[in-house]
């Protein structure tokens, strides 16, 4: 393949990825951690899981059902000691995850490992 192609194809999974609000972290903490940025739409304390719009427009439209629940669960970690009651709607968040994506709509990811709240 030409350099060019190559070029070509890498700037495309780039902009996906982005697009989706997607990308692969890497640092001393989770060597093979995903990274999701969103704005939350609802947190529910009683399932512990949060869902997230990547658009802050669409947090508050009634008709829009989310983009991604983000699973709390014990080994979560949040950011400055917070826990699930200190997030609200229209909170910006990075959530870290070393599972999968389930493909449903909302999507919802697994194994959770941090939340930082912005």
């Amino acid at each position: 393949m030409s350099k060019q192609i190559v070029i070509g194809i890498a700037i495309v999974v780039v902009a996906i990825a982005g697009v989706f609000g997607i990308r692969y972290v890497r640092d001393q903490r989770n060597q093979n951690a995903f990274s999701m940025e969103g704005y939350v739409k609802s947190v529910d304390v009683e399932s512990q899981r949060i869902l997230i719009c990547y658009d802050q427009e669409l947090v508050n439209d009634e008709t829009y059902m989310g983009d991604c629940y983000i699973p709390v669960e014990k080994k979560t970690k949040f950011s400055d000691g917070k826990d699930i009651t200190s997030i609200h709607p229209g909170d910006y968040v990075i959530v870290e995850y070393t599972g999968t994506i389930q493909e449903t709509f909302p999507s919802e990811i697994t194994e959770t490992v941090s939340i930082t709240i912005e």
